[in-house]
């Protein structure tokens, strides 16, 4: 697969869009994305992000929109996608 691909559990399901957090300048900014091809754990992510964009992916339901966000780790998407490598 390639292109931009976010964990499954990234993504916040809405009657109207999905949607993403992503981070910009420490606030969290919640993106409406559309996705493409799905597996069991990662979603393809075809409009509303960028390569590189910092996205949430745990911790999800407790981020507030212009709340400060503090980053307590970064993982590659391979890192998600293939824990044990």
């Amino acid at each position: 697969m390639k292109g931009v691909v976010v964990p499954t559990n990234a993504i916040i399901p809405d009657a109207m869009n999905n949607q993403l957090v992503v981070i910009k300048k420490g606030l969290p900014v919640f993106t409406n994305i559309e996705t493409g091809i799905r597996t069991a754990k990662v979603v393809e992510i075809t409009s509303g992000i960028n390569v590189g964009d910092s996205v949430v992916v745990s911790g999800v339901l407790f981020v507030r929109p212009n709340s400060k966000v503090v980053v307590k780790s970064v993982k590659q998407i391979e890192k998600i996608i293939n824990p044990d490598k």
